[in-house]
């Protein structure tokens, strides 16, 4: 279980937003902070009503969840390149009128779309089961 550190830094609808405080794990990767360019991370969670604006929080999050979103977020797009090369070499064959990089680009296009479209709507999946608990952090 990898805890993190955070603060409820507003509410909107209902959901609460947490921002994460930057672990020593996180300071020494990057990875967050070069892709937003932001040093905190910021999350979204369903609305507790035992928490208000401000309060300290420990995310507690499951080894097992970080592996699935990160499968999650890099495969579809891999898969989708992958299907979209061999759709489109058969596809040229039948279609010889057609430049073959044409049709190449084309499938690889509609399946890096439709791998997207998978993302969005596993993570509605895998947000409704709440695999992320948060408890109050006790100063």
């Amino acid at each position: 279980m990898i805890k993190e550190n955070g603060t409820i830094i507003k509410f909107e609808k209902d959901e609460m937003i947490i921002q994460i405080d930057n672990s020593e794990d996180c300071s020494r990767c990057g990875l967050c902070s070069s892709l937003t360019g932001e040093l905190k991370k910021v999350i979204s969670f369903p609305k507790e009503p035992r928490y208000k604006e401000g309060d300290r929080v420990i995310l507690n999050i499951p080894e097992k969840a970080i592996l699935k979103s990160s499968l999650v977020l890099f495969m579809p797009p891999v898969l989708g390149i992958f299907l979209g090369m061999v759709c489109g070499s058969i596809l040229s064959k039948f279609l010889p009128e057609i430049s073959y990089n044409i049709i190449l680009t084309t499938a690889i296009i509609f399946f890096i779309i439709i791998s997207y479209l998978l993302i969005g709507f596993i993570d509605r999946r895998m947000k409704s089961r709440n695999l992320i608990t948060i408890e109050k952090y006790n100063d």
